[in-house]
């Protein structure tokens, strides 16, 4: 499983270092007015990453075309730079959800380099409570809002097993529990129905 955050040392076969050594490449999303009308580009929003996975309901576009090198590529890693303090940090992987879309300026795309950092384990080890701590320790605050800057945040330290098939250990691990997570929240929404459906009849 993914070691201790707390340590003082890598565990053994891990290797630890700054964000920016395993993520070369940061980018900017699409700053232009957006229009609910679903008519050009699907530009994904803050409210599009959800538990680390990119949902594509509520959706916005750009008229026209966005420029290609803005374009999401399958393993593309979304993070929300700029939003209230319970919100900034949020991240997701895309994978291809949609045949074509860009995401907003508010967004940065981090680009791992896979020969070092799968990007599922990317987005796993952001989503770490105590990555989540220190990322809101190193945003600045505005009117309403709070800003992470992209420099920053690749210079927080991370911890990563050398071994690639390890990491993808990890995330299926993750992937299972999440899975499991997931059909639990599903079961209990049908015994709330359920129980309200009773009330109803009984009361």
């Amino acid at each position: 499983m993914m070691q201790s955050l707390a340590s003082t040392k890598p565990a053994p076969g891990f290797v630890r270092g700054p964000l920016k050594d395993f993520v070369p490449v940061v980018e900017y999303g699409v700053s232009e007015a957006l229009s609910g009308e679903p008519s050009g580009t699907p530009i994904l929003r803050m409210n599009n990453l959800r538990d680390g996975r990119v949902v594509v309901d509520d959706l916005r576009y750009l008229r026209g075309r966005v420029d290609s090198h803005l374009l999401l590529r399958h393993g593309d890693v979304l993070f929300n730079r700029t939003n209230s303090i319970d919100h900034v940090g949020k991240s997701a992987l895309w994978q291809g959800e949609l045949p074509e879309a860009s995401f907003a300026s508010y967004l940065v795309r981090l680009v791992p380099d896979k020969q070092k950092l799968l990007p599922e384990y990317l987005v796993q080890w952001l989503q770490h409570p105590l990555i989540r701590q220190r990322i809101r320790a190193i945003a600045t605050v505005a009117v309403q809002q709070v800003n992470v800057n992209p420099t920053r945040l690749r210079e927080i330290e991370i911890d990563v097993p050398e071994d690639l098939s390890v990491q993808r250990k990890i995330i299926d691990v993750l992937a299972a529990v999440d899975k499991r997570i997931e059909v639990q929240h599903q079961e209990l929404a049908k015994l709330a129905a359920l129980k309200s459906g009773l009330i109803s009849d009984l009361l």
